[in-house]
């Protein structure tokens, strides 16, 4: 009988760009949070654009 990969050895892609992400991150100064946290919530809630008509088939 085969022997599965146990979680440890086993890095998804995601696991490996989280990481990545996390190295930036933590080297952020509050300002760059602050700053970039405002520009995140401008692009979800900012300046909303008109709705284009969808294609009809």
């Amino acid at each position: 009988m085969k022997k599965g990969k146990t979680s440890a050895e086993i890095i998804s892609l995601g696991t490996r760009l989280a990481e990545k992400t996390r190295t930036v991150a933590n080297q952020l100064s509050d300002e760059d949070r602050t700053r970039l946290l405002q520009r995140g919530l401008q692009m979800i809630y900012g300046g909303r654009r008109e709705k284009k008509p969808a294609h009809r088939r």
